[in-house]
């Protein structure tokens, strides 16, 4: 559930050796070139129409590479479709690990997934058949390139994980607004002005499920467009967005929330496994 920006200057990943072959237009790129090449991870690589995988011996991925494959393309979709920007044109590499120490060798973090979207890549540890968290971070890398760097002068975070939380959808099955209407009747949903100022302060499970519940109402209430334009202007922008300040989103959306869930029912146990 994370973006980081990775530089590669003249170097490589740990363990690395030699420098990467030059790359052609549609092959891997920074940080994704040099991990690709990097024989220690011992990576198994296939391809479809708008992916490059790369699946560790062991991981799901190398296990059931159809299935993952058809997550892939099917996951490019729908973040595609939300994004309402056309297609993406460099193959993007998908690179599965088998542990979140492996993480930390290829990237130098423990996180279950990353986006990189100056490599067009992401990298995750996945060890079943759900794939929320790839269309999270393929959204991460979708959006940074296809709508540009989010405007965050108030605190870097917020913008890019609203569509990475929106884009990833159900998560055990329940909708994103369901599980916000939950935190809601429990009063624990945090007034928007403050989430967005010290987003990575507050316990991450009520912060970004408010992140993307946020984006799904406005794209539903409001479009697409208008989503795409706070992303540009900031979300310090809102009433210049919607007329309405931030307070007047965060009670708008609050109401709707209430109305669409009036009885959410979240076994939040299950989720935390």
């Amino acid at each position: 559930m994370k973006i980081v920006a990775l530089l590669i200057a003249g170097g490589c990943l740990l363990g690395c050796a030699g420098e990467p072959e030059a790359v052609t237009s549609d092959g891997p790129i920074g940080m994704a070139a040099v991990l690709s090449q990097n024989a220690a991870f011992g990576f198994e690589t296939s391809q479809t129409e708008h992916f490059r995988i790369h699946s560790q011996p062991g991981t799901y991925a190398s296990e059931d590479p159809v299935r993952v494959q058809t997550d892939l393309e099917e996951s490019y979709e729908r973040c595609i479709g939300i994004l309402d920007a056309g297609e993406f044109g460099p193959r993007i590499d998908a690179f599965y690990l088998r542990s979140r120490e492996e993480m930390a060798r290829a990237a130098g973090v423990t996180w279950s997934g990353l986006g990189v979207p100056e490599a067009n890549a992401f990298l995750r540890v996945r060890d079943g058949a759900d794939s929320t968290s790839d269309r999270h971070e393929l959204m991460h890398v979708l959006s940074h390139n296809l709508w540009g760097p989010p405007n965050e002068r108030t605190k870097i975070g917020w913008m890019s994980e609203v569509l990475a939380m929106h884009a990833g959808g159900p998560i055990r099955s329940y909708p994103i607004h369901e599980m916000a209407a939950d935190l809601a009747r429990q009063g624990k949903l945090i007034p928007l002005a403050p989430l967005i100022a010290g987003f990575d302060t507050y316990d991450e499970w009520t912060a970004y499920t408010q992140a993307g519940s946020f984006a799904g109402y406005v794209i539903e209430r409001y479009g697409t467009t208008k989503l795409r334009e706070l992303w540009h202007r900031g979300p310090e922008r809102m009433a210049t967005v919607f007329g309405k300040d931030i307070a007047e989103m965060d009670a708008e959306w609050t109401a709707y929330l209430r109305e669409s869930y009036p009885d959410p029912q979240v076994n939040w146990s299950l989720l935390e496994e």
